[in-house]
Order: C-alpha cells, then structure tokens, then sequence
C-alpha cells in the first residue's frame, strides 16, 4: 500500500511538472514570437526612418543647387542692371522708341502709312545701331494705320540691319491705335521712352521717370513736365552726334 501511495505521488508530482513545463514552453514561444514581431517592427521603423533621412538629404541638396541657380540669375541681374548706356538723361538700359517721326520720316501726329513708304532718317538708324552695340535694350514701336504700312516698315528695319542685327526682331513692334502704343510702353517699364508725339508724351510722362520728347527744328521745347526732356532727334539723346 505504502508503494502504491509513492507511484501515485510521483505520477501527480510528474504531470504536475509536464504541465508546468508545457504552460513555460507556451510563453517562451509568445514571448520569443512576440519579440520577433517586435524586431521586425523595429527594422521597419529604421527602415522608414532611414528613408525620411535620405528623402530630407535629397531634398536639401535640390534646395542647394535651386539657391545657386537662382543666386547665379540674381547676379546675372544685377550685373545688366549696373550696364547700360550714357544718354542725354543719364545712364540708361531699356530704352522704347516710338519709330514715326524719330526713325522713320515721318509726321509723328498721325500713323506711318504705306503710301508715304517707310524711309529711315539716317542719324537716328546709325544712333541705334551704335546704342545697341553698346548693350543698350531698345524696343521700336511703330504705329502704323495698315497691314501694308507693317509690313513697309518691317522691310526697312530689315534691309537696314536694324531688326536681326542691331536689335532682335521680336523687339520690333507694331500697334494700330495710340492707346496700343501707350500700354506697350507702360508694359515695358523703360528707363525712359522717346516720341515725337505730344499727346503720347503727355500721357506716359505721368507713368514713366522719364520721357524725351524729339522735336522738329524750331519748334518750342516740351513743358509737360520736369521728367520730359525735350531733344532734336535719337542723335542728339544717344551721344552720337
């Protein structure tokens, strides 16, 4: 009876153990699971951190190279804005002309017209052509009453080497009212704008720091305003003469 009473102890004591060591066995598993999900967890978490840093990297050098491109441009910039050309009325680096009447022969009163053809006066073509190659930016403005009376003086401007040579074609300009040519101008914002029209004069004297005013030998000089200077022709403005 006694032995029996031992097997009986052993057997319970044993499967009291399995059980105990299958419950430890259990959460080893959960545990040493659970830490795996955790590694993988933090691998993913260095692995996107990792990438948030070499996005930032990125994004820093690409900041870096725009700020030398834009700091190149800023110089460029600053470098054209010191040039410029010594004029009458100072030192000038956009200049707009009002064509009729101060290139082209022409009564500055009314638009330039196929009829009475587009001829240059010559001491304002060789004033351009000297300006410019001095690295002055001029922009020609031609009022004209007609297709015909365009293309008339785009074929002067061409044949003279003016436009394609001394000044790049698409600076050469054409409008049909005096309303078209003031906003061209205003749009611009030059240095100064010459014209030989009064009533032009007159109105873009009061957007613009300054205006010339080319007049006809003999006629009475501007009084428009003290940014209007009054002159006897592109020659004479330009420090060619």
């Amino acid at each position: 009876e006694s032995n029996m009473s031992s097997s009986a102890w052993l057997s319970d004591a044993l499967g009291e153990w399995s059980g105990l060591l299958g419950f430890a066995a259990l959460v080893f598993a959960l545990y040493y699971m659970g830490g795996g999900n955790g590694n993988n967890n933090n691998d993913a978490a260095h692995r996107a951190q990792r990438d948030r840093q070499g996005g930032a990297d990125r994004e820093r050098r690409e900041m870096g190279a725009a700020a030398t491109t834009n700091a190149g441009a800023t110089t460029q910039d600053a470098r054209q804005a010191a040039g410029g050309v010594e004029t009458a009325v100072g030192r000038v680096r956009r200049m707009t002309v009002a064509t009729v009447g101060v290139l082209f022969r022409a009564d500055a009163s009314k638009p330039l017209n196929a009829r009475d053809g587009a001829s240059l006066i010559p001491a304002a073509e060789r004033a351009i052509r000297a300006a410019a190659a001095q690295g002055l930016e001029l922009f020609l403005i031609t009022h004209v009453d007609s297709d015909a009376a365009q293309e008339s003086a785009q074929k002067s401007l061409k044949s003279s080497g003016i436009s394609g040579t001394a000044i790049p074609p698409h600076r050469c300009l054409f409008c049909d009212t005096d309303v078209g040519r003031t906003a061209l101008v205003r749009q611009l914002e030059p240095d100064v704008h010459v014209d030989a029209g009064l009533a032009s004069v007159t109105e873009l004297a009061r957007f613009l720091p300054r205006v010339a005013h080319v007049v006809s030998t003999g006629s009475a000089s501007s009084t428009v305003g003290k940014n209007v200077t009054s002159c006897a022709g592109l020659a004479e403005l330009l420090l060619t003469s």
